[in-house]
């Protein structure tokens, strides 16, 4: 019975119990995982210790603007059968080479980033005896062996749990900290962000808000082995469940970081540390003077958890997809490939580790700058990888019943539109403001 077949046999959602919720949930987890990183942590905070809560519409329309072609991943694998990077050698195989070669970019750009800043949480429980670069080490080499020794079996089982910590923990803060009010004295007047001189702040959080959009690649690589796990026995609609629930926690998540930077750290007088370890001890101050001292340790776990795993699906995710690019490279274009699409994601695994740990060298002591160097790159290849996953949903391989209805049309070219102008706007400033 073919994925599309399927839909029409689901099971009713009401049918199902919690339980079986659970175990339907994978892919879309992952997804929230590798989100809720840098910029949910950094960018998010970052924003609401700058200018408040002034920031939270752009935050919700971005996420609003970027659903349709993260949910992409997940309809376009169930309705095609297929991987969407086998649907971008569709459309020709020049759009696969483009995305490979963005994808080999951003792949080391990225782990160097989440990799740091994870070890630099590390760093809080081993004290000065190791600096940032030894501590982002630990933090690759333990991912790795992670993913060599347990795969995706233990990534996707431990990873909502660590999530479902985070998000308690942070919702608890924001609720403790809204009923305490902010700090920032009633004479603080917030700097607006509406103005050139923040644009490339701007871009910055919408390019990992809630994540750069080739993560919609990852989705559907996963999506497929959670097909294979569990023989087949996923349905369309279950698919799109868990990329919901996935989506709409990081969405959710980049909200209250961004409450907590708004009403502990704005008006406090307090900037951001451009280092890591001294960012770290920061992040954790702040859910400490909200909750109590004695969560210092406990909010430390949680968010190295939170890194670690963010760290280990960046791993993951990246690796499978361009492993997934190199065995179709060995194919007719547009064909299915006939050997394993996992045949090099190990070796991958290895180099963007070892590339991460020497740009991890250069970079220590400006993980915050190195970071908005990622978020803003991602952002402006937002709109190549938005229009690649639209013209997937054209193609004869998807059936008319699992096609982007009107409104998802609308969204994804007011997107379309949105990301372009940005672009521009974002050249003008930095050509002639910057």
């Amino acid at each position: 019975m073919s994925h599309a077949a399927e839909a029409q046999a689901a099971t009713p959602v009401s049918s199902r119990s919690l339980r079986q919720y659970l175990a339907i949930l994978g892919p879309g987890i992952l997804g929230a995982a590798a989100a809720i990183g840098g910029s949910h942590l950094v960018a998010s905070t970052k924003a609401g210790a700058l200018y408040g809560w002034q920031l939270a519409g752009l935050v919700i329309l971005v996420n609003l603007l970027k659903y349709p072609f993260f949910q992409i991943g997940a309809r376009y694998t169930m309705a095609a059968d297929e991987s969407l990077i086998q649907g971008y050698d569709r459309i020709g195989r020049g759009y696969l080479y483009l995305f490979t070669a963005l994808n080999l970019f951003a792949s080391v750009v990225s782990t160097a980033g989440v990799s740091m800043l994870c070890g630099s949480i590390l760093g809080l429980f081993v004290g000065d005896s190791l600096n940032v670069t030894q501590l982002t080490m630990i933090v690759l080499a333990g991912s790795l062996a992670f993913l060599i020794s347990g795969h995706y079996r233990v990534l996707d089982g431990v990873t909502k749990w660590i999530i479902a910590g985070l998000a308690v923990a942070t919702v608890a803060a924001l609720v403790i900290a809204l009923d305490r009010g902010g700090v920032a004295p009633p004479e603080f007047v917030s700097p607006s962000p509406w103005n050139l001189a923040a644009i490339g702040f701007l871009v910055a959080l919408m390019g990992w808000m809630p994540a750069p959009i080739e993560l919609s690649t990852w989705n559907s690589v996963w999506l497929r082995q959670k097909l294979k796990d569990r023989g087949g026995d996923l349905t369309y609609r279950d698919s799109i469940v868990d990329f919901n629930v996935g989506y709409v926690t990081s969405t959710v998540l980049a909200l209250a970081f961004m409450g907590l930077g708004a009403l502990v750290l704005h008006g406090s007088g307090v900037s951001l540390a451009g280092s890591g370890i001294a960012f770290a001890h920061q992040l954790v101050d702040v859910y400490a003077g909200v909750i109590g001292d004695w969560s210092r340790w406990l909010i430390a776990a949680i968010a190295f958890l939170c890194m670690f795993s963010t760290t280990v699906t960046v791993l993951d995710g990246y690796s499978r997809a361009l492993s997934e690019c190199f065995v179709q490279f060995g194919q007719p274009a547009g064909s299915r490939p006939t050997g394993h699409g996992a045949r090099y994601t190990y070796p991958l695994m290895v180099v963007m580790a070892i590339v991460a740990a020497l740009i991890v060298m250069f970079f220590k002591g400006a993980l915050l700058a190195m970071l908005e160097f990622a978020m803003i790159s991602a952002f402006v290849a937002a709109l190549v990888f938005a229009w690649l996953n639209y013209r997937l949903m054209g193609l004869d391989s998807v059936p008319a019943e699992h096609r982007l209805g009107k409104g998802m049309v609308m969204l994804s070219w007011i997107g379309i539109v949105f990301f372009a102008s940005v672009n521009a706007l974002l050249a003008y400033w930095y050509l002639f403001v910057k």
